[in-house]
């Protein structure tokens, strides 16, 4: 058999089984989080939100990106059979809550959930 079709099918048969799985990240969708709640004093932010009830997938926390003064907290969703890394793992319950530092002091209307954009921000999104 041709090396090349031999790789292939390898290929195929592992992005079927989900061996995959785990090393791309996914976030939830905003349409898919609700009761988005915060609070942020000095540089540390107190964040609450429900994920979609889901029975493969969760989300384990959050990650962090900072960038020229703004940042894009990605809300990741991992499946259930994998262990996901975050910067900040979520506690879990009716809720999921999570704490973090950061290394300045924003206002809500400079974080944002997964994107950039004035429809993203804490601000516009939660509810205190």
């Amino acid at each position: 058999m041709n090396k090349f079709i031999q790789i292939l099918i390898v290929c195929i048969i592992f992005s079927i089984s989900g061996c995959t799985e785990g090393k791309t990240k996914m976030d939830y969708k905003i349409s898919d989080i609700s009761d988005i709640t915060y609070k942020i004093t000095d540089k540390e932010v107190e964040l609450s939100y429900t994920p979609l009830m889901e029975s493969l997938y969760y989300s384990p926390g959050v990650d962090l990106l900072e960038d020229n003064g703004e940042i894009v907290i990605h809300i990741r969703r991992c499946n259930i059979n994998s262990k996901c890394e975050v910067d900040a793992q979520a506690e879990q319950g009716s809720s999921n809550k999570v704490k973090f530092e950061l290394k300045q002091n924003y206002l809500a209307s400079q974080i944002y959930l997964n994107e950039k954009n004035n429809t993203n921000s804490l601000a516009a999104l939660a509810r205190n």
